[in-house]
C-alpha cells in the first residue's frame, strides 16, 4: 500500500468517526431539546395552573362544602329523573346571539375522559327540540332549550370572539350514567367554566374576569353559593405573562371569596379525577357565559378613534357599588365593613404607582405633595406601589382615600373599585405616538358610569401644577354622592 494510498484510508477513516460523532451529537441535541420542551410545557401547566395536580378531587369537594360534615365528592346512582337543564338569557334571535347570551344550568357534568362538559337532556328537552326543528321561523326560540344554545366563555373583544364559542356536549347515550353513575359536587357548589381575559393585567383581571363572573352568578341569583372557577385557556398566555398571570390570580382570588381549591385549570380539574368509579363529575349549579359583560365589546383595547363611538355600560354604576359591597364582605368576612363615604374631617390624597408606571407621574408625587400640603398642612399626600402590598391593605387604603390618582394599568386600576362615594379617580394615560393613534384610557365605559366616584381623565402635558389645581378644585366643591 502505497503512501498515498495509506493516507486516503486514514483520512476516509477519520472523515466517517467524525460523521459518526457528528451524528451521535445530533440525536443528543435533538433528545435534549425535546427534553427541554417537556418541561417548559410542564412548566407553563403549572404556572396556569391553581391546584397542585395531584390534590384529589374529594379534598377540594370537602373544601367547597360549608356544612358540619364536610362531605367528601358524593357518588350517586342514576335513573331517568337524572336530567340537565339550561336557562339562558340574552337571546336577540341572529346567528351572533351566543356573544350576549350567559347560562345557568342544572346538573352540568364534567366527562373525564373526553375533557369536556356535558349535558343530559330529559325526554321533554328532546321533544321540545324536534318541535322547534319543525318551523323555520327564526323567532321561534325557547330560552330553556339546549339547543343552538351557545354562549362566549370569556369577555369579548373583535379579535377574541370566534375562540370562544361555546356550549356543553349533549349526550343522549345514558348508558354509561346507568352503569357508573355520576360524583355530584356539593349542592352548594357554582361551577363556573370561563376563560381569562388577561390575568397577567391585574386592572384586567379584576374587571373583566372576577367583575363579569359575579354579575353572571348575580343575576342568576347564584352569588350565595361556593364558586369553582375552572378556567378553559387565557387570551394571553405567552411564556412572558405566565408567570404575572398566575401571581394575579392568587394575589386577588380573595376577591370572590376563592382559596386554593376553588380555582384551576381545565386540564387540572381532569387529572384530579383520575381512579373514579365514573367519568362523571356533576355540580348542581353550573353558569357561563361572560361575552359582553366588560367594556370591551367592539373595541380594540381603544387605541382609535372608533374605540369611543359606542358605550354599553349604561346603568353599570349600581352593579359596581353591589360588587364592592360583595367583595369587601368577601375579603373581611365580618371584621367589619369598609368606610362607604369620604371622610369630612380628613383630606387623603394617594398615588398608586408601579414599576411600569410613567416618569412624569413619579415626579408629580413631589411636586403634588408640597403644593397642596402647603395649602393645607392637614392633607395627607402618600405615594404607594400595590404590587407590593396585599389585597386587603390596598382594600383599606384605598377606601380611606378623597382623591387617588394613578396610571391606567396595573393594580391602581384594579384597586379602584374600594373608593368610597364622593372620591375622586384620577387616570393618567399617556399618549404612545409612535405605536398609536390615542391613549389606551382601559375600561373607559366602565369607570364613566361608575357613578360613587367622579374620575377624570389626563394624558401628556397635564400633571405637575394642573394637577394640583384639580384636586383643589375636587376638594373645594366635594360633597358626598
Amino acid at each position: 500500500m502505497t503512501l498515498k494510498t495509506r493516507t486516503q484510508f486514514f483520512t476516509r477513516n477519520i472523515i466517517y468517526v467524525l460523521l459518526q460523532w457528528m451524528a451521535v451529537f445530533m440525536i443528543l441535541l435533538c433528545i435534549l431539546s425535546h427534553l427541554l420542551v417537556v418541561v417548559k410545557q410542564q412548566i407553563g401547566r403549572m404556572e396556569q395552573g391553581f391546584v397542585p395536580p395531584r390534590r384529589q378531587l374529594a379534598a377540594v369537594a370537602a373544601e367547597l362544602d360549608d356544612t358540619d360534615s364536610h362531605q367528601q365528592l358524593k357518588h350517586v346512582t342514576t335513573t331517568d329523573e337524572f336530567y340537565s337543564t339550561v336557562h339562558c338569557v340574552g337571546e336577540n334571535f341572529n346567528s351572533d346571539a351566543w356573544k350576549f347570551k350567559s347560562c345557568q344550568f342544572r346538573n352540568l357534568c364534567f366527562d373525564t375522559r373526553s375533557n369536556d362538559y356535558v349535558l343530559f337532556p330529559s325526554l321533554e328537552e328532546l321533544q321540545l327540540q324536534q318541535l322547534l326543528d319543525q318551523t323555520s321561523n327564526k323567532f321561534a326560540v325557547s330560552s330553556s332549550t339546549m339547543k343552538d344554545s351557545f354562549v362566549s366563555l370569556g369577555t369579548l373583544t373583535p379579535e377574541l370572539s370566534s375562540r370562544q364559542k361555546w356550549f356543553p356536549r349533549i349526550e343522549t347515550n345514558r348508558t354509561d350514567i346507568h352503569a357508573h353513575g355520576v360524583y355530584m359536587l356539593p349542592e352548594n357548589t357554582l361551577l363556573v367554566p370561563y376563560v381569562s381575559f388577561q390575568a397577567n393585567h391585574a386592572g384586567h383581571l379584576v374587571w373583566d374576569d372576577w367583575f363579569p363572573i359575579y354579575l353572571l352568578a348575580s343575576m342568576f341569583g347564584l352569588s350565595d353559593k361556593k364558586f369553582l372557577l375552572v378556567r378553559s385557556a387565557c387570551n394571553d398566555c405567552a411564556d412572558e405573562h405566565l408567570q404575572l398571570g398566575q401571581r394575579h390570580l392568587e394575589k386577588y382570588r380573595s376577591l370572590l371569596g376563592l382559596n386554593e381549591f376553588q380555582q384551576m385549570t381545565q386540564m387540572e380539574f381532569a387529572q384530579m379525577t383520575t381512579g373514579l368509579q365514573s367519568p362523571y363529575v356533576c355540580s348542581k349549579f353550573g353558569a357561563a357565559g361572560l361575552g359582553m359583560m366588560a367594556s370591551h365589546l367592539k373595541k380594540e383595547s381603544n387605541w382609535t378613534d372608533q374605540d369611543y363611538t359606542m358605550t354599553h355600560m349604561v346603568g353599570y354604576g349600581a352593579l359596581m357599588w353591589q360588587f364592592r359591597t360583595f367583595v369587601a364582605s368577601k375579603l373581611f368576612k365580618g371584621e367589619g365593613a369598609l368606610p362607604s363615604t369620604i371622610s369630612s374631617d380628613k383630606i387623603v390624597v394617594t398615588f398608586v404607582t408601579s414599576p411600569l408606571s410613567a416618569p412624569e407621574l413619579l415626579r408629580a408625587v413631589d411636586s403634588v405633595k408640597q403644593t397642596l400640603q402647603s395649602a393645607s398642612p392637614t392633607t395627607r399626600v402618600q405615594s404607594q406601589t400595590f404590587n407590593e402590598v396585599s389585597v386587603k391593605e390596598q382594600a383599606i387604603m384605598v377606601s380611606q382615600t378623597t382623591v387617588m390618582i394613578t396610571d391606567c394599568q396595573g393594580d391602581g386600576l384594579a384597586s379602584a373599585i374600594f373608593l368610597p362615594r364622593g372620591a375622586l379617580l384620577v387616570l393618567y394615560c399617556p399618549d404612545d405616538t409612535e405605536e398609536n393613534t390615542m391613549p389606551a384610557q382601559l375600561n373607559w365605559d366602565l369607570l364613566n358610569h361608575a357613578a360613587y366616584f367622579r374620575v377624570h381623565w389626563l394624558s401628556n402635558g397635564h400633571l405637575g401644577d394642573q394637577l394640583s389645581r384639580l384636586i383643589n378644585m375636587h376638594l373645594e366643591e366635594q360633597a358626598p354622592l
